[in-house]
């Protein structure tokens, strides 16, 4: 269903689509007048540290801390279900310490993995986005949608449940690819400004027709050897996790 309400953050530059949980947005897009701008951390930072320098950065760009609108997470290990709840409550913790509002929702958009390369030993802050004044594109505005695994959101079902064949997992990326299409139209924005598509999967993705019949440049892809950072129902393992964004303002920190 592409008919959502937008939720504003008070003097943030960006409104947001609700999830069903309290720790992210399914995604967020920039307003009029606003740009989204990503800052990777060349070393990522502990949760801890980690906003407390996003912090800092955002005070210095000169704006509110509501600014912020995005968060890239890198974790050990995939967690349990009940582990990854008590992992949203030590995020939600670390964000409120460093003095960003979470009630009575956390806005920001979020995207968590478990990576292959550079595996951490604790929870880290990689890249974050924030809103900023300046002039968006003339085809639609900055966007960025949080990581989306082959889960479906209404019944907690897995796409092709351990199914690991290249038909499998042709499924599991045309689903995820979709849920991310619906969700940037309910954004008000164009799939087409899509920047950059993040694809965290420990198979190897480039051959999948699903991602060449996109609608995007390949280049626009990047596959990160990886898993999505918690189980499905029954323990069942999830195999494909993907994000998209559109941002005018990327640095490197």
């Amino acid at each position: 269903m592409d008919d959502v309400t937008l939720m504003k953050v008070p003097d943030g530059g960006f409104a947001y689509v609700p999830s069903r949980g309290r720790a992210f947005s399914t995604g967020v897009v920039a307003l009029e007048g606003h740009v989204l701008r990503r800052v990777h951390l060349q070393h990522p930072l502990s949760f801890e540290a980690g906003f407390q320098f996003a912090a800092g950065s955002i005070r210095a760009a000169g704006r509110p801390l509501n600014a912020l609108c995005g968060c890239e997470l890198r974790i050990a290990r995939r967690l349990t279900r009940s582990e990854f709840s008590e992992f949203n409550q030590r995020y939600i913790a670390a964000l409120r310490t460093a003095g960003f509002n979470t009630e009575p929702v956390n806005p920001a958009a979020r995207t968590n993995v478990v990576p292959f390369a550079g595996t951490p030993t604790d929870a880290t802050l990689t890249a974050f986005t924030f809103a900023t004044p300046g002039c968006a594109r003339p085809t639609g505005p900055d966007f960025l949608v949080s990581g989306k695994p082959e889960l479906t959101g209404d019944s907690d079902e897995v796409i092709a449940p351990s199914d690991q064949s290249v038909a499998g997992l042709e499924a599991k990326a045309a689903f995820v690819l979709e849920e991310l299409q619906l969700i940037v139209r309910q954004l008000g924005a164009q799939w087409v400004n899509a920047t950059a598509v993040q694809i965290y999967s420990q198979h190897s993705v480039g051959n999948l027709k699903v991602v060449s019949e996109s609608g995007l440049p390949i280049a626009v892809f990047t596959h990160v050897p990886g898993d999505p950072p918690v189980f499905g129902p029954g323990g069942v393992p999830l195999e494909f996790e993907a994000d998209v964004r559109s941002v005018t303002l990327e640095d490197a920190l």
